[in-house]
């Protein structure tokens, strides 16, 4: 068993608030970059000849560097053991080492910085979204998972949609600019969110059983926890295809020929349809609590995204 100081709930409608401020302001930042901040930051290191080879191998490098961490740093979450708690101070940790990584990437001199950059934004903001995910299961009812990742899920799409509208009104600002504005609503979203959960005190963990541990005690066991491999097998599949979309920005450029302007007034012109996505999420999350499963709504969705993507790359 798991021994506590005083184990505290926060009261549910502010948990709810906290988790979707940590998490939605922790990935709108890392989807943003992807979709044409990171991009523009290349082109002017490279030169827009060179641009679509580099940011194709550093998106490549950035990406293998970003699972390796996403493992080691839930294992770092999961053992931090402070008194104002592990997941308070990650989201304000996070926050705050994210935002010096993201200055770091903004002023990039040079490939090798950016890379660099680009992967620790991509962990201390992981690591904000991760504490405000792992919040539910230690402090909600497990007949409430369902509506409440659904809402939870429902924040980052919610927040990216903000992002991109607050990135069309400063479509005529600098790369600079925009990374700032970035970086300010992150900081006060992720510190917010830490200061409206109660969080606990973790003094020692028991033993767990080497039977039930993987490779060398860190990986779970797949004969014990099946369902574990399963869902990070559907969350690398689902990175893998979003992956397409961090080359959107290329894409408007070479097929389009669109400017740095264009591209951010159509990012916030078409921001309003992640609404959908909002909507999937919240009905999605109420529906598997409906009919208990959920399976069938997984593969739904893959399909869709599936035709979704083979339609944009036959797109003229």
């Amino acid at each position: 068993m798991m021994e506590t100081v005083g184990w505290k709930r926060t009261p549910f409608k502010r948990l709810i608030v906290a988790a979707m401020l940590g998490v939605g302001t922790a990935i709108a930042p890392l989807v943003l970059l992807g979709f044409g901040l990171s991009t523009f930051i290349v082109i002017r290191i490279v030169g827009s000849e060179d641009a679509t080879a580099v940011y194709g191998t550093a998106s490549g490098i950035t990406g293998i560097a970003i699972v390796i961490f996403g493992l080691f740093g839930g294992v770092i979450a999961d053992k931090t053991r402070l008194k104002m708690g592990r997941r308070r101070f990650w989201m304000v940790a996070g926050s705050i080492l994210g935002a010096i990584s993201m200055l770091m990437l903004t002023f990039a001199s040079s490939i090798p910085i950016f890379i660099i950059s680009l992967c620790l934004v991509n962990f201390f903001y992981g690591m904000v979204s991760l504490s405000s995910y792992a919040i539910v299961p230690e402090q909600v009812d497990p007949d409430k998972f369902g509506r409440v990742s659904g809402l939870i899920g429902a924040a980052g799409p919610a927040l990216v949609m903000s992002g991109q509208m607050l990135m069309g009104v400063l479509a005529n600002s600098t790369i600079e600019q925009k990374m700032i504005a970035l970086i300010i609503v992150q900081l006060i979203g992720g510190i917010t969110a830490a200061l409206l959960i109660k969080d606990n005190y973790l003094a020692k963990t028991a033993t767990i059983s080497k039977k039930n541990l993987g490779i060398r005690g860190f990986y779970p066991s797949y004969k014990q926890y099946p369902a574990y491999t399963w869902a990070l097998l559907t969350k690398l599949f689902i990175n893998f295809s979003n992956a397409g979309l961090n080359m959107l920005t290329l894409f408007y450029i070479a097929r389009f020929h669109l400017s740095e302007a264009e591209i951010f007034q159509i990012m916030g012109l078409t921001a309003p349809t992640i609404i959908m996505m909002v909507g999937a999420g919240i009905l999605g999350g109420f529906l598997s609590d409906k009919v208990k499963k959920q399976k069938s709504f997984v593969m739904g969705a893959a399909l869709v995204t599936a035709l979704c993507l083979v339609g944009m790359g036959y797109y003229r």
